[in-house]
C-alpha cells in the first residue's frame, strides 16, 4: 500500500519534512474517516431536533450507553493495530497475518457480550439519570435498538485496526464512505418517510445506524477474507486459537478498553449529573458535544498516523524515527485542533443554530461550546501523544492517564458544581477543559521520558 512505511523507509534515516509528508498520508484518511462517523451523529442530532428536545435527550443517553459499550469491546481492535505493525515493521509478514486473524476472532466473541451488556446497563443509567418517565421510554427504545449493530460495529472497527496495522488508512475510508451514505439516506427517510415508507421518528434514527453498519460489516469482511491482500485474514486462523497472540492481544487491549471505559464512563455520569438540569440541558450538551466532535477529528487522523509510524518503526527498531513521526503529528494535529477551536469562540452561535432554533438551548449552548473552545489545543496534544504510546504498546500509560483525567478530575468536581454549587452547563465544560488540560501535561510527560521506546511486545 502507498501509505504504508515501507521497509526501507523504516530504517533509514529521515528528516522532519519527510516524516511530515508520511504522517500526513497516513492521517488523512483517516481524518476523513472520522469526518464520515461524525456526520452521521451530526445528521442523527440535526434530524432528531426537530423532533423535540425529548427524542434528543433520548439519542443523547441511549447513544451514550451504546458507544461506551462498543468502544470497550472494540479495544481489540487498539490492540491489533500495535501488534500487527510491530510484526509489520519488523518484516515477519506471516506472524502479521496470524495476529490478524486472531484479532477477528476476539471481536467476533466480545461484540456478542457488547449487545448483551448493552441491554443490560441501559435501564440501570436512565434510572441512575433521574430522568422523566417520557425520556426513560425514548432513551430505552434508541438504545435497544441500535444495540443490535453493537456486534457488527465491533467487527468494523476491529478490521479497521488491522487494515492500519499493515499501514493501510484508506480501505477504511472507503468503507466507511460507503456505509456511512447509506445511514444517512437512511436517517431520513425513516425518521420522516417517504413514498410507502412509513414515518418512524425515533425508532428510524435508531434503525439507520444498524443498517448502515450491516453494510459496512459485509464490506470489511470481503476485504480481510479475500485472498491476496497484505491483510488477508485464512478461516483456518479463526479455527486455531493462537495463545501465544491472543494473550499479547488482551495485553494490550484491555488496558485500551478499560480506557474507553474510563472516558464513556465519565461522560455518562457528566450526563446522569446533568440530567438534573432538565432536557433542555441535555439537549444543548448533545449539541454541544456534536459540535466539538468536528474539531476531534484531525486529532484522532493523526493520533491513528502516531500510532502506526510508532510501531512500524520500532518493529524496525527504529526508536528515533518513532519519536520524530509522532511529534511531526502533533505538530499537525494539535495545531488544526486549535484554529478549528477558535472558531468555535468567535462563533460559538453558528454551531449551536444549525441544530436548533430554541433560545434557551442556544444560549446555553453557545457559552459552554466556548468554553471548549479554549480546550482543543489539549485535547490534540492527549489524543495524538496517547495515540503513539498505543502504537508502542503502552497501552498502560494511556490508561493511566485517562483515569487521573477523567474520574480524579472531571466526574467529582462537575458533581460539585452542579448537584452541589448549582452552577450549570458552563461550569460542567469548565471543569472539562481542566481535565484535557491535566491529560495533554501527563501524556507529554509520557512520551518524553522515552521509556515506551523498550517495551516488548
Amino acid at each position: 500500500m502507498p501509505e504504508a512505511l515501507d521497509k526501507r523507509d523504516a530504517q533509514a534515516p529521515a528528516g522532519m519534512p519527510a516524516l511530515r509528508r508520511q504522517v500526513f498520508s497516513l492521517a488523512w484518511p483517516a481524518v476523513l474517516e472520522m469526518l464520515l462517523h461524525m456526520s452521521v451523529w451530526v445528521v442523527d442530532t440535526a434530524l432528531v431536533a426537530r423532533l423535540g428536545s425529548t427524542p434528543l435527550a433520548a439519542v443523547a443517553l441511549g447513544g451514550q450507553v451504546f458507544y461506551m459499550i462498543t468502544f470497550v469491546f472494540a479495544s481489540v481492535g487498539v490492540g491489533a493495530t500495535a501488534l500487527v505493525a510491530r510484526y509489520v515493521g519488523a518484516g515477519q509478514d506471516e506472524r502479521a497475518r496470524a495476529a490478524s486473524g486472531q484479532a477477528v476472532l476476539l471481536a467476533l466473541a466480545l461484540g456478542a457480550a457488547g449487545f448483551v451488556a448493552v441491554r443490560a446497563v441501559l435501564p440501570l443509567v436512565l434510572r441512575l439519570a433521574g430522568v422523566t418517565p417520557e425520556v426513560f421510554t425514548a432513551s430505552l427504545l434508541y438504545g435497544r435498538t441500535v444495540s443490535y449493530g453493537i456486534p457488527l460495529m465491533v467487527f468494523n472497527l476491529t478490521a479497521s485496526g488491522v487494515l492500519r496495522g499493515h499501514g493501510n488508512t484508506r480501505t477504511p475510508l472507503y468503507i466507511t464512505a460507503t456505509s456511512n451514505a447509506v445511514s444517512v439516506v437512511a436517517e431520513y427517510v425513516l425518521i420522516f418517510g417517504w413514498g410507502p415508507l412509513p414515518r418512524l421518528e425515533l425508532y428510524g434514527a435508531a434503525l439507520a445506524p444498524v443498517l448502515g453498519m450491516l453494510l459496512g460489516f459485509v464490506l470489511s469482511a470481503w476485504v480481510l477474507f479475500r485472498s491476496g491482500a497484505p491483510a488477508t485474514v485464512a478461516f483456518r486462523d479463526l479455527a486455531r486459537p493462537d495463545r501465544g497472540d491472543l494473550v499479547r492481544l488482551l495485553r494490550l487491549s484491555l488496558p485500551a478498553g478499560l480506557e474507553s471505559l474510563l472516558m464513556d464512563g465519565a461522560r455518562t455520569v457528566n450526563m446522569v449529573l446533568i440530567g438534573v438540569l432538565g432536557s433542555s440541558a441535555l439537549a444543548a450538551y448533545q449539541i454541544v458535544a456534536t459540535s466539538e466532535s468536528l474539531s476531534f477529528m484531525p486529532g484522532y487522523g493523526f493520533a491513528i498516523a502516531a500510532s502506526i509510524v510508532t510501531g512500524q518503526s520500532l518493529g524496525a527498531r527504529d526508536p528515533h524515527r518513532a519519536r520524530q513521526g509522532a511529534l511531526a503529528a502533533w505538530q499537525i494535529g494539535a495545531g488544526l485542533m486549535a484554529t478549528l477551536g477558535l472558531t468555535f469562540i468567535l462563533f460559538p452561535r453558528f454551531y449551536i443554530g444549525l441544530f436548533t432554533a430554541e433560545p434557551a438551548v442556544v444560549s446555553t449552548g453557545a457559552v459552554a461550546l466556548r468554553i471548549a473552545g479554549f480546550s482543543q489545543f489539549f485535547v490534540g496534544t492527549t489524543e495524538v501523544f496517547t495515540g503513539a504510546l498505543r502504537g508502542a504498546g503502552d497501552t498502560r500509560s494511556a490508561m493511566l492517564i485517562t483515569l487521573v483525567g477523567t474520574w480524579a478530575i472531571r466526574v467529582p468536581v462537575t458533581f460539585l458544581v452542579v448537584r452541589r454549587l448549582g452552577l450549570g452547563l458552563s461550569a460542567a465544560w469548565a471543569v472539562m477543559l481542566a481535565d484535557w488540560a491535566l491529560r495533554a501535561a501527563l501524556a507529554w510527560m509520557r512520551f518524553r521520558s522515552g521509556k515506551w521506546q523498550r517495551i516488548r511486545l
